[in-house]
Order: C-alpha cells, then structure tokens, then sequence
C-alpha cells in the first residue's frame, strides 16, 4: 500500500495514575499518532455519584495509530473498556483463553477482570478506544453480544463509528462541568448504541477488512483532493474492478460511494461546530462547484447544506466560530 508518510504526534492530558504518565509516554513513543484524555481519579467519584450521570459515564477515551509494541495488563479497573479495532492486529487473553482481535472488531474487556491485551513485536494496530462505567453499562454490552466469554464483535470498518469517535476525542473535556459531561456520556452512549446496530461481519469477507482499512486511511488523507476509483486503484496496486468488489462486499457502499459519504459527514460536522459558508465548506473538502456539492449533500443527507445548519441552530445563534480544525487535525490519517 503506497502512502504518504506521517508525522508523529502525541497528545495528553494528565493520565488518571498520575504516577503513569511517563510511562505512557514511553509506551507510545514509537506510535505514529496517540491521543489519551481522562479525567482525574479524584474528580471521578463526584461524576459517579451525581444522580444525572449514574447510569453511564465515560472517564477516558484515546486513539492510537500503528501502536506498535502496545501492551496492558490490568486487574482491578472498576471500568470497562471498549476498543474498535481499525487496522492491524491484537490479541486480548482473559481466564486462560487468548483472542486474535483484528481490524473491524470491538473487543470489551469488563470491569473487575483480570485481562491483558497486546499487538506482537513485530506488528501493531490502530484502535480507538473509551473507559465507561455506570449502572446501564451491563445492559447496553449485553444487546451488543458482549460478555466476558464473547469479548470480540465483528462489524467491520464503519465510517459513521469512526466519526463518533472522532466526534468523542473532540468533545471530551477532562475539567469537565455538567453541560460538558453531559455531552460527553451521551457521545459514549451512541457509540454504544451504533455499535448495537451493526450486523455481524460476514466471515467470509473478513480477509478483505485489511485492504479496506487502508483504502478507507487513503481517503481520509485526501479528504480535500477529489478521488477516483482509479487513484484508489493505484494506491493499493491493484485493479479497479477488485477495488470496487471487495470494498462493497465489506461496506455495503461502491469506494466513490462511500467516498462521497465520508465527505458529506465531514461537512455535516463543519456545519455543526463553524459558521463558514457553505461555499467554504466545499472548497475545504474538494469541491470546486458548490451546487454540485450542495446536490451531492441533499442526495445523501436528505437536506441542503443551509437546511442542515438552519435544522441545527438558529442563524442569530450560530456564532460558534470556526472549531473544526481541533476535529479534523487529530491527524492527518487517523483511520
């Protein structure tokens, strides 16, 4: 796979272990990109016993990009952790059993257990991942199909989870006030609830999550240059005619197809949180004739642009300013 070569960054905020916080820089120091947010151990039992947030809470949550070497060891954490695998490889060992977790799967590691994970040395993985806890916690991993004897889903590489998740890593504030943790539980909990609703991956077609994976990690790289089923072609050095089967027999949706639909959610997101024009928006994103892109956005949202935003917020109270960039720079690449 022929690609750009990333930069390294690291974001942090202060680890909950304040004692660890070194130590996750060393572990991740070798990662093409890491993110790590949590809210402080002192301030969490406040969140768990407020009477509007018992039911769910999210106290961490991070991504990871070819975390090579990663691994953890955990026994006593009174959270569980959900990791969605987008690229690479992992295996997760609980009561004696090791699991391979490969790209497309959710692996759930429940409170209270004594479990590890980790990628090999010679390999890594892209994962992105949240701690949440609470009383509704059991209930919603149980209609996912999770259990501590069932830790891994397959669901395949979905946009619109990767998009919460990236929405997830934007919003988190680790100071945290009501209105912020609010939205912050409520992001964890549709990622959740999106999790519920996607069918198993086929087992057939898992051998083709890779290279989805990667052409996916293309079209975010070239979210503003216009792409083709041949430029997709080119990138994975096969033919155009494979390219277009195997990454509908995954998604569901034609390469272009989901191509458009990534960029018409990107936008969707720049409406929510900026008030640039819309013309803007479109240039940002590739678009070189804004009707065109306003057709395209009605065809698949079910709305025009000015309707999507007026939906949204009224005109006089949309003076968010331009905060876009924090959500679409995590990285270059992230999936």
């Amino acid at each position: 796979m022929k690609g750009t070569q990333q930069h390294k960054t690291h974001e942090f905020d202060i680890p909950y272990e304040k004692e660890g916080i070194e130590l996750w820089k060393k572990h991740v120091a070798n990662y093409d990109n890491a993110i790590f947010l949590a809210i402080p151990q002192n301030i969490r039992m406040k969140w768990m016993k407020h009477p509007a947030f018992a039911d769910l809470n999210v106290f961490s949550c991070g991504y990871f990009e070819n975390a090579h070497g990663h691994k953890w060891t955990r026994s006593d954490l009174n959270e569980g952790v959900l990791i969605y695998c987008v690229e690479g490889k992992g295996f997760y060992t609980f009561d004696n059993k090791t699991y391979a977790v490969n790209a497309g799967d959710i692996l759930y590691c429940p409170p209270l257990t004594q479990h590890s994970y980790h990628t090999e040395n010679t390999s890594a993985w892209t994962i992105y991942w949240m701690h949440v806890c609470g009383t509704k916690l059991p209930f919603l991993t149980a209609q996912i199909g999770l259990a501590p004897e069932n830790p891994i889903r397959s669901i395949g590489i979905r946009s619109e989870l990767i998009t919460l998740f990236r929405d997830l890593l934007h919003r988190f504030d680790p100071t945290s006030n009501e209105k912020t943790r609010l939205l912050s539980n409520s992001q964890a909990q549709l990622i959740l609830a999106t999790i519920c609703a996607q069918p198993d991956l086929p087992q057939q077609i898992t051998r083709y999550t890779k290279l989805t994976t990667q052409l996916i990690h293309v079209m975010h790289e070239h979210m503003a240059t216009p792409l083709t089923i041949d430029d997709l072609a080119k990138f994975a050095d096969i033919s155009p005619s494979y390219v277009h089967r195997i990454f509908k027999q995954v998604t569901g949706f034609s390469p272009i197809d989901y191509y458009n639909r990534l960029r018409v959610r990107t936008a969707c997101s720049m409406l929510t949180v900026s008030n640039q024009p819309v013309h803007k928006i479109a240039s940002r994103l590739g678009f070189q004739d804004t009707y065109y892109f306003s057709r395209l956005f009605k065809r698949i949202s079910g709305l025009s642009p000015t309707q999507y935003r007026a939906m949204l917020v009224p005109a006089e109270q949309n003076h968010l300013g331009d905060s876009y960039t924090r959500s679409s720079g995590i990285s270059s690449g992230m999936e």
